[in-house]
C-alpha cells in the first residue's frame, strides 16, 4: 500500500465518498470510512494524512492519533461560523484547521 495515502473519516459517509473522489479524480490515493474501523484502515494503508470533522468519529479519532507512535497529519474540516484557517501541533501531531469550503 502507499505510504501517501489520505484516509477520509467521516460520519457523513456521502461527504466522504465526496472528498475521496476529488482526491482520486488529482491522483491522491485516498480511502474513505464512516466507522470504527478508522485505525485499522490508517495502520494498513500507512496514511499520512487523515482528514476529518468534527462529529462523533473525528472525534473518537483525534483521541486515538495522539496515541499512535507516528501519527499521520489530520486536516480538520469545520464548518462552525467561529472556526479559524489554522495550522499547530499539539506536541504529537501537525493538525490543520480548516473552515469547511461550500459549494458555489
Amino acid at each position: 500500500m502507499s505510504t501517501n495515502a489520505v484516509v477520509v473519516a467521516d460520519d457523513n459517509a456521502t461527504s466522504c465518498s465526496e472528498i475521496v473522489e476529488w482526491l482520486k479524480a488529482n491522483d491522491v490515493p485516498a480511502y474513505a470510512t464512516s466507522d470504527s474501523s478508522v485505525m485499522k484502515l490508517i495502520e494498513e494503508v500507512r496514511a499520512r494524512v487523515v482528514i476529518c470533522r468534527p462529529g462523533s468519529t473525528g472525534i473518537a479519532l483525534f483521541h486515538a492519533l495522539q496515541e499512535a507512535g507516528d501519527p499521520p497529519m489530520v486536516v480538520l474540516l469545520s464548518d462552525a461560523p467561529s472556526a479559524k484557517d489554522e495550522i499547530y501541533c499539539n506536541g504529537r501531531m501537525l493538525v490543520a484547521v480548516i473552515r469547511t469550503p461550500v459549494q458555489m
